[in-house]
């Protein structure tokens, strides 16, 4: 019934307008119930409104119009009102009341179930990527989407955050450069956005906040268009060398001694236009350079302009983006060693510095952690790294291998080329007029940052050894007269490398042999469910390889066995007993292999004629 049908009939009649708001037509005027929620509870605002002739009444209380209470019940007496009008309008009241509350639950637990089913795809899905795809691809793909051409960038942030989690890394920490506008900030804030938030911490700080805030132990710390600061400087650099323990910073307050301690596992993500740190914190960082071709730069406005045709946010929350998220939550609640049984037979070709192995051993981690769930256990619960994370380490690292050298940023090194190029000498306001750059950009390229001391740090003359910065006088004709003028020269006489290709920075001797190996490849799978909820259990997946190797576990006593026979028996005896370096009977001709039970530690020498004698285990098996 309408509200005119009400008022010429007189029959009360109750409109809902809205969740928990409620009105009334009757004889005495239009009666009215809001509901709203404060930090006391439910407020139960009632109002007559008589018309023009009669000032709005209004009564106000805690509890339910249809409850009985001093305000409700004297109501009707105070506003003149029917009694059983005013009884009417409390009972409609509740009876919608209820029904709204009823339909809310309803839509809720419709979006509850909703929401379960999503999630539980999401687990899935994530779970199944985890156990037999790529995570990090995965990420790095979900990235992409909304940032362009920086994929291995993120794949160096992915990789940081993998090998936190491992027990034996010294820790990766993402520097990432570029002029400004170019995007590196954009694809940090889409990197974080695929992670859960237990994962980072961004925003702005103080160079002690490490100190006094409450923060968890194994966050990525994004400090955005970072500007040179000693005291922060030095915590970065303290908390990089210890990485896996507390920071402590003893001081005084109020004449009392205090402790104070950074949180463990801190990656620091940076962003800065250059190199301005300090040389020992960027020899700690994995450098990066973002992608400033012009050719990127296009696509990168056209997709500016094309999302608002589809109205796309910034930062798209779909199911891939949750998928993500849930990976990294699994990886963050995971904590282990990650032994690389191949990683004495790593040759290091880069002589320059003794932290860039680390960074590349870190690398190899890191893609063993992201897949975890795909990788064997050693005999101590150690994850074993494959040959596959050694060449995915590998590509990453070899694409910024130079920058790992010299810590020159991609700018950098461009006007290094330039000033080879030009016979080993060059004028700053040719390069600037070469580079598309202002005079100052070249240099704060060449010379850096001027520091609080009056030194300068960041530039070529720091970082690059041969290189100088020369005031020097030169003729020039003005009007038709010869003078002198003063003009900054730039010379470069040695270049170590000769700026070549740096794939061959690392290679992996024998590697045809270690990928046969089962521990080193990755076809050979153990998989281990983590603890997700309580609901998950742990699955073993075995594949032909390892079941031919369990029928043979259980051989016989070699008493009454012929030599062959006897061999057999000592390899799976060997494997049996924890030995790492064959693979079992299945493997006759073993030279060292490494079986799935390896612990990196012993080896088992077995002849080419297996009727030779010396067949001997170093685990001292007697025949």
């Amino acid at each position: 019934m309408s509200f005119t049908e009400s008022m010429l009939s007189q029959k009360p009649a109750l409109e809902v307008l809205g969740p928990t708001n409620f009105k009334m037509v009757t004889a005495a005027g239009i009666l009215s119930l809001t509901t709203s929620s404060s930090k006391k509870g439910m407020d139960y605002d009632c109002i007559l409104e008589p018309g023009e002739e009669c000032l709005t009444k209004r009564a106000k209380a805690k509890q339910p119009i249809w409850e009985s209470h001093k305000v409700w019940d004297k109501l009707a007496e105070k506003w003149s009102l029917d009694p059983e009008i005013w009884q009417s309008f409390r009972l409609a009241c509740k009876k919608a009341f209820i029904e709204q509350q009823e339909e809310t639950a309803e839509k809720q637990e419709a979006e509850d179930e909703k929401d379960s089913e999503q999630m539980k795809k999401v687990k899935e899905r994530a779970l199944d990527i985890m156990q037999h795809g790529d995570p990090i691809k995965f990420m790095v793909d979900t990235v992409a989407r909304g940032n362009l051409g920086n994929e291995g960038m993120a794949r160096v942030i992915f990789c940081c955050k993998g090998a936190q989690r491992v027990k034996n890394s010294r820790g990766l920490h993402p520097k990432l450069t570029g002029e400004s506008g170019m995007g590196k900030s954009d694809l940090v804030e889409h990197c974080l956005h695929v992670m859960d938030k237990s994962c980072y911490i961004k925003g702005s700080a103080s160079p002690k906040a490490l100190f006094y805030h409450p923060i968890p132990d194994g966050l990525i710390v994004f400090m955005d268009d970072y500007k040179p600061d000693e005291d922060l400087d030095t915590i970065v650099k303290q908390t990089s060398s210890n990485f896996h323990e507390p920071y402590t910073h003893l001081t005084v307050s109020d004449q009392q001694a205090m402790q104070l301690q950074t949180p463990a596992e801190i990656v620091w993500c940076i962003t800065s236009v250059d190199n301005q740190q300090d040389i020992q914190v960027l020899n700690r960082q994995f450098s990066c350079g973002v992608n400033e071709s012009k050719d990127l730069t296009g696509k990168v406005i056209r997709k500016i302009f094309h999302d608002p045709v589809t109205a796309l946010p910034r930062f798209l929350l779909d199911e891939d983006v949750l998928v993500c998220r849930e990976m990294s939550r699994i990886l963050q609640a995971q904590k282990f060693s990650v032994a690389v049984p191949y990683g004495d037979d790593i040759e290091w070709n880069d002589l320059s510095s003794r932290r860039n192995p680390s960074i590349f051993l870190d690398l190899i981690l890191a893609h063993a952690a992201w897949k975890f769930m795909q990788r064997e256990r050693d005999e101590h619960g150690n994850v074993v790294a494959t040959v596959q994370d050694f060449l995915d380490a590998k590509d990453l690292y070899s694409s910024r291998a130079a920058a790992m050298m010299d810590k020159l940023t991609d700018k950098q090194r461009e006007l290094a080329n330039l000033i080879i190029g030009n016979g080993g000498q060059l004028y700053k306001d040719e390069a600037a007029k070469l580079m598309g750059v202002s005079a100052e950009r070249i240099r704060k390229l060449a010379i850096g940052d001027k520091k609080n001391n009056g030194s300068y740090e960041g530039g070529l003359i720091q970082l690059l050894p041969g290189f100088s910065w020369e005031r020097v006088p030169v003729g020039v004709e003005v009007n038709g007269i010869s003078t002198q003028t003063n003009k900054i020269l730039m010379a470069l006489t040695v270049v170590e490398n000769g700026w070549a290709q740096y794939a061959d920075v690392v290679t992996l001797k024998n590697q045809d042999q270690w990928a046969l190996q089962p521990h080193c490849n990755p076809t050979t799978t153990q998989i281990t469910t983590p603890d997700i909820d309580s609901s998950n259990s742990t699955a073993t997946i075995t594949t032909p390889i390892e079941k031919e190797r369990d029928e043979h576990s259980s051989t016989p006593s070699h008493n009454g066995l012929n030599e062959g026979d006897k061999k057999n028996e000592i390899l799976s005896q060997c494997q049996n007993e924890g030995c790492n370096r064959c693979s079992g009977p299945t493997d006759p001709d073993c030279r060292g292999c490494s079986g799935p039970n390896s612990g990196v530690k012993d080896r088992v020498a077995v002849p080419e004629d297996a009727d030779s004698e010396g067949l001997q285990c170093s685990k001292e098996i007697v025949l």
